[in-house]
């Protein structure tokens, strides 16, 4: 496969780097950029050569498979692309429920707001799992939604 071993920064690099991880004001009010895909069908039916195509959105809840349960959102710094995450680019059904959606079944950053327990804004977390990518939108974008209590403390360092 050609994308075995290449991170989801290889793919597009702006799409996801975002400026300063340490002014989380800005990364709340900011446009930012997702990679959305749809089936393999849908895109060849639209005319599309891609399954993937990179969108700006101004709120998270303007991305296509919102976790009805996400209580947290968080500024993404990194993620990576495994297997799964790769079929998902390519179109193939099997892995994910439905589509359109933002791919990307592990990521990590800085939480933004949160509003239950678990992580609290500012908090460095990771997300590996837990059908991000999957059944609702996963880490390549700039901005990620999920359940609070799946991210644990003690994530990477934000970038200096």
């Amino acid at each position: 496969m050609a994308f075995r071993g290449r991170s989801a920064l290889a793919l597009h690099p702006r799409a996801m780097r975002f400026g300063n991880a340490h002014s989380p004001i800005s990364l709340k009010t900011a446009r930012f950029h997702a990679l959305v895909v749809n089936s393999a069908e849908t895109a060849k039916r639209e005319g599309h050569e891609s399954t993937a195509r990179l969108h700006d959105f101004d709120s998270v809840t303007q991305l296509p498979r919102q976790d009805a349960k996400a209580s947290a959102e968080v500024a993404v710094s990194h993620s990576n692309l495994n297997y799964k995450d790769g079929l998902i680019v390519l179109g193939k059904k099997g892995v994910v429920r439905e589509f359109p959606i933002v791919p990307g079944i592990d990521f990590a950053g800085v939480v933004t707001s949160s509003h239950t327990g678990g992580a609290r804004e500012g908090d460095s977390v990771v997300l590996t799992g837990n059908k991000a990518g999957q059944f609702f939108d996963g880490g390549y974008s700039q901005r990620a939604t999920c359940q609070a209590e799946w991210l644990p403390p003690g994530g990477p360092a934000p970038p200096v």
